[in-house]
């Protein structure tokens, strides 16, 4: 380095693309380089003595201005800042990071504040145009979840209803039992579980044919689910002409009450069965039993059910009988008297 040191450093400053400067402890400009003030068309004795927001970096932008003004504030507090800004000039908007730092005396006293400030638009808009594609390509795999979603939903519908009756099928009723016991245990509830048939449905069908079976079966799932009192209680078509109805938190006595009206509204459908020995209509045998605490598991539950629904078609089927004690017992159907 020469001896007018002053001299050198100018020089050296000049050949910089970055744009330095000195400030005094109001933000005004005591000293900057050259070249990128050329660039932009601009002397530096233009600017020299104006605060730095008001240079030709910022003066075009309100914002820039007041991002300027906060950081030399920071900085006179003995903070250095580093700050982007888009800054919207005369010919097209541009990106700068500008940084200012104090400049301390040997005392540890702040006289100087310098800023730097460079041209990032290249860099900026790159990074913009990676933040848009990350945004669209996560947007896309969102769109895409939620339609795999929805595809999964409609494939567990499609898996878990029955094509005919369009109601719940086997593989739900085996799914929601699960659930159903084990909210039972945790609430210390009763479950109560009925097996419907449909009284001589074969003869039904072989005499006039599947598809008035078909519809005879529709239309008795449609009747059992209005006939269920509440959201919480499930019905599913279990096979053939068998259906099986969950009901939460009911007895014995409370699982009666609602297949009888489930019985009672089967034959209220006036169905013509004109081959059934029990009536000149469609009917159904119901058996049905409850269980709770300890003794609650599926499989005991379903057996003590299928076995009241064999006596309730042992003795005359058009019934509803449930399983008491492992004591299978009916309760006054219309045409039948209280066993006790």
């Amino acid at each position: 380095m020469s001896g007018n040191t002053e001299y050198d450093l100018q020089k050296l400053l000049d050949g910089m693309q970055t744009f330095v400067g000195i400030l005094d402890m109001d933000g005004r400009l005591l000293f900057v380089n050259n070249s990128p003030l050329k660039l932009a068309g601009i002397d530096a004795e233009d600017v020299l003595g104006l605060q730095l927001w008001d240079t030709f970096w910022f003066n075009y932008d309100a914002k820039a201005q007041a991002i300027a003004r906060k950081d030399i504030k920071k900085a006179i507090s003995g903070e250095s800042t580093m700050s982007q800004v888009k800054v919207q000039t005369k010919d097209e908007p541009v990106w700068i990071e500008f940084s200012i730092h104090p400049v301390m005396n040997d005392d540890g006293e702040i006289y100087q504040l310098v800023p730097e400030g460079r041209i990032i638009t290249e860099r900026k808009n790159a990074e913009i145009a990676f933040s848009q594609l990350k945004y669209e390509l996560e947007n896309r795999v969102k769109i895409r979840t939620k339609e795999l979603e929805a595809a999964n939903d409609k494939l567990k519908s499609i898996s878990e209803t029955d094509p005919l009756t369009k109601i719940a099928n086997r593989r739900a009723y085996e799914i929601q039992i699960v659930d159903e016991i084990a909210f039972a245990k945790r609430a210390s509830q009763p479950l109560a579980l009925m097996i419907i048939d449909i009284d001589y449905f074969k003869a039904f069908n072989d005499n006039y044919g599947h598809i008035a079976g078909d519809l005879a079966l529709t239309n008795v799932a449609q009747s059992i689910t209005e006939s269920l009192p509440r959201a919480t209680d499930h019905v599913s078509r279990f096979g053939g002409e068998e259906f099986v109805v969950l009901l939460q938190a009911t007895d014995v006595k409370g699982a009666f009450r609602v297949a009888e009206t489930i019985r009672t509204n089967i034959m209220a459908l006036a169905i013509d069965h004109q081959f059934s020995d029990v009536a000149k209509c469609l009917t159904a045998s119901v058996g049905l039993a409850s269980l709770k605490s300890d003794e609650l598991n599926g499989e005991h539950l379903f057996k003590r059910a299928d076995s009241a629904l064999f006596a309730a078609k042992k003795k005359g089927r058009n019934q509803c009988i449930y399983n008491l004690n492992d004591e299978t017992e009916n309760k006054e159907s219309d045409h039948l008297s209280i066993a006790t």
